[in-house]
Order: structure tokens, then sequence, then C-alpha cells
């Protein structure tokens, strides 16, 4: 989407992850970039986040129970022209994410932007 006020990968992450954080108890990595990569030949910005959701869930005739949801995603920041993209990707398991994203990752570095004529 074309934004005036979107010109660098920063300011689209601080968009992006001020709704991306929004209703969460915890949400780490919002404020700390984990550093530049590359998406179909233009410079990136990496940001690392997890997140944790929680709630009492609400059957009826039984005794509440909390329910807590946590996920990790890597969100991928670029700027083309007068249009900003972002790719993500999450998981639910944090200890094994950080390795079963490298091929992911290899092959976004590798895609390629096109905008329409």
């Amino acid at each position: 989407d074309y934004n005036k006020d979107v010109v660098t990968t920063t300011d689209l992450a601080r968009k992006v992850l001020s709704f991306y954080c929004t209703g969460s108890t915890t949400c780490t990595g919002t404020d700390a970039p984990s550093g530049t990569t590359t998406v179909g030949g233009f410079p990136a910005l990496r940001y690392d986040t997890r997140t944790r959701i929680e709630y009492w869930d609400g059957c009826s005739g039984c005794t509440p129970t909390l329910v807590q949801h946590e996920w990790v995603a890597i969100h991928l920041f670029v700027i083309r022209g007068n249009w900003g993209y972002e790719i993500r990707v999450f998981g639910e398991y944090p200890a094994t994410f950080q390795t079963k994203v490298q091929d992911f990752l290899t092959m976004v570095a590798k895609a390629e932007l096109r905008t329409n004529p």
C-alpha cells in the first residue's frame, strides 16, 4: 500500500508492529530490529517478535481455564519505490522456530518484487 508517511523500512515496521501487538499480554522484540537482510535485491529490515495472548475460556457450565497462546514470528520490511512490503512467518514452537525458518529466509532473499504497471 502507498502511504506518504512511510518512507523507510523503520517507518513501515513501526506502523505494522503497533497493530500486531494490540491485545497481547506480552510482545517482545518490536522495539529492536534484529538486523538487515535483502529481499529481491532490496534492503530489508528484520524484526523477530514473540507474543503471548492470555484469556479465560468461557465454556457454559464448567470451570473456566486460563488459555495461554504464544508464538514467534520473523517480519521482513522492504521499501521499493512508493510501495512497502511486509513478509512474515509465524511459528508456535519457539525452541525450534529459528532453525526451521532458515529455508524460508533463503527463498525470500531470492524473491522478485514487482509493481503493477
